[in-house]
């Protein structure tokens, strides 16, 4: 299993670089709207359209980093009271709820990256399927960590490391 604990890394490096990443474009943005409209009085639109992009792409990758963290909301107070081999199914049950949402979005996206060929962002002129990409990605990269949660949890091992975070 040395070569997924590598992959697994990597990927999440990726991801959390590429959230990174779209936080400061997103930031630098919004302070290129923010001083065009006060130095210049004039509205830099095609700064907001990126600080929306970076932000989608932002939120998208950075679901998937906070479910590695185990840091997305669930109610799980009634589920601790079974014990561990109940637990453990009704983990693999919900694992199994959420990965079916997640590929009916991946699904669902499919068709938007086709139309995306075809169209472009309002003020830059980028073609749409890289926007929607970011709901291919996304949550194809938050059902890795549901996989490796659940994986884990199935073995009985422990949640994420503290050392996990970003």
């Amino acid at each position: 299993m040395l070569w997924y604990s590598r992959a697994l890394a990597a990927v999440r490096t990726a991801a959390a670089a590429w959230a990174v990443a779209c936080f400061v474009i997103m930031t630098l943005a919004v302070w290129v709207q923010v001083g065009g409209r006060y130095f210049f009085n004039y509205s830099i639109a095609s700064s907001t359209e990126v600080a929306t992009l970076a932000q989608i792409w932002m939120v998208l990758v950075g679901a998937g980093i906070a479910a590695r963290q185990d840091l997305h909301a669930r109610i799980d107070a009634l589920v601790n009271l079974f014990p561990p081999p109940l637990r453990r199914m009704l983990t693999a049950a919900t694992s199994l709820l959420g990965l079916a949402f997640l590929a009916a979005v991946v699904v669902g996206a499919v068709p938007m990256l086709r139309q995306g060929q075809f169209q472009t962002t309002p003020t830059l002129g980028m073609p749409m399927w890289v926007p929607y990409l970011g709901l291919l990605v996304g949550p194809l990269y938050f059902a890795v960590e549901v996989l490796d949660m659940a994986v884990r949890q199935w073995r009985g091992a422990p949640g994420p490391a503290a050392t996990d975070a970003l």
